[in-house]
């Protein structure tokens, strides 16, 4: 590697032949008729430079003008780069409930409210369809002599912890009476007749309480087809449609970065990477549904894109959007403890490959040359060369 050159800035040598002798990138007796010489006359962090711009070969008068620098220490990081894709933040879990019967809608839980253990989701001609926790569905009427099942060990636990059943009942798969009198209790309090029956169209099982994502109106008209709500979790994700060929750089469990409409910025993991491609028509243009860089520069679209779903750290920064735009930042590439500078401190030499501006304790800066690697979300890039963690670089401000 060539010597550092050394710009004397006090004397305010020549720099350009500095630059000559900086790997004989350019003949050192070559004259330039319009060369703008920099000065730079002390080096603080965030201070004010004077910039003598002045002409070899050339009866124009010199000019001082101002430059504001900062200098920027070394250290080592961890640097990511990243590709953004545009998304969709919503409530996750969409799940449309039908109702079972035909008739008229007499009750609706409203939009955007929340239904826990026990609420009714909506009713028909009166008979209420109501939440009780659970992952098994309900599919059957369950009723004293039905075989045992897990759906009879969850009405069990739902009905001792709503109260109607007796604190003696044991929480098992088989029907007793001690359900039976938990059943004509909860019917009771919800206005039906106790007859210790429970039709399949009384009960949505579900992990943990729901919002209302959309529902219908009272009066309305339905089959037993129909779906009066549909519910979501009280938790947003956000989903990505990426293209197959872009899909690659994604694994379950993955941390991503997700941009909110406010500005802020959010953790996330991915959840679920769909299997089946679907195909689409949209291009990609400045992040506008394809991956973005940190230059603002788009990669092509495929026809044929992927659903990733993507879990939230937190989505306090949403408010009560239902749903809403959001950029979503996967990792492409990792360096680890590597040295690292702010990207505009690189220069680009006479030749095409990279220096750095390095300042001595004595207040002299001189070139050091190096080779760039990772440019990382944040204007990071990793270097190589005669540069070393606590060195001090010129960063233009």
């Amino acid at each position: 590697m060539a010597a550092p050159v050394t710009r004397d800035d006090d004397l305010a040598r020549a720099p350009h032949e500095d630059i000559d002798d900086f790997g004989d990138l350019e003949p050192r007796r070559r004259v330039w008729p319009a060369v703008i010489v920099v000065v730079l006359l002390a080096v603080a962090v965030g201070g004010t430079y004077l910039v003598t711009r002045s002409t070899r070969g050339s009866s124009t008068t010199a000019t001082t003008v101002k430059r504001s620098i900062s200098l920027f220490t070394v250290s080592r990081r961890n640097l990511v780069e990243t590709a953004s894709y545009d998304g969709t933040v919503q409530y996750a879990d969409q799940r449309p409930i039908a109702a079972g019967s035909a008739g008229t809608l007499t009750r609706v839980a409203a939009a955007g409210s929340t239904v826990g253990r026990g609420g009714v989701l909506f009713a028909v001609n009166t008979q209420p369809t109501v939440l009780l926790l659970g992952r098994f569905p309900m599919y059957r009427t369950l009723q004293s002599g039905v075989t045992d099942g897990s759906d009879v060990a969850e009405l069990k636990a739902n009905l001792r912890r709503l109260g109607y059943a007796p604190a003696t009942m044991t929480i098992d798969k088989t029907w007793d009476a001690d359900l039976t009198t938990g059943v004509e209790n909860w019917e009771t309090a919800l206005g039906l007749t106790a007859d210790g029956v429970v039709p399949a169209s009384r009960v949505v099982f579900a992990p943990s309480a729901v919002r209302i994502a959309s529902a219908g109106d009272v009066g309305d008209s339905v089959s037993p087809a129909s779906t009066p709500v549909t519910t979501s979790s009280l938790e947003r994700d956000a989903t990505v449609s990426l293209a197959v060929s872009d899909a690659s750089i994604v694994g379950v469990g993955d941390r991503v970065q997700v941009t909110l409409p406010s500005g802020t910025s959010v953790g996330g993991h991915v959840t679920e990477i769909g299997t089946v491609a679907s195909s689409t028509s949209s291009s990609s243009g400045n992040g506008q549904g394809g991956a973005t860089n940190q230059t603002g520069a788009s990669s092509s679209t495929s026809s044929a894109t992927v659903d990733i779903t993507i879990a939230l750290a937190n989505d306090r920064g949403l408010g009560t959007l239902a749903e809403a735009p959001v950029t979503v930042a996967f990792a492409q590439q990792r360096a680890t403890n590597v040295l690292a500078v702010p990207t505009t401190a690189l220069l680009t030499l006479a030749d095409g490959t990279f220096a750095v501006e390095v300042a001595d304790a004595g207040g002299r800066t001189h070139l050091v040359r190096v080779t760039p690697g990772l440019f990382a979300a944040g204007g990071y890039v990793d270097i190589q060369g005669a540069v070393n963690a606590g060195d001090r670089v010129v960063v233009p401000q």
